[in-house]
């Protein structure tokens, strides 16, 4: 994924679990860091952006026929 782009998930998920500081919680990295990922200060490595589709995917509501 292109830097843009990765910066712009990062984004739009840090939007969607309710901001900066629960994003950084759920990626157990310091708000300081995550500022710098999103401000394309530091290259955001593919294993972080993983992390963060799995914290999408964790957004998601569960199908109705899952167990």
């Amino acid at each position: 994924m292109k830097a843009d782009g990765a910066r712009w998930v990062l984004a739009r998920t840090a939007a969607q679990v309710g901001g900066i500081p629960k994003l950084a919680s759920e990626l157990n990295l310091t708000e300081a860091i995550l500022r710098r990922y999103l401000l394309g200060q530091e290259p955001i490595l593919e294993g972080l952006t993983l992390q963060v589709i799995d914290v999408l995917l964790k957004q998601l509501p569960e199908p109705p026929n899952a167990q």
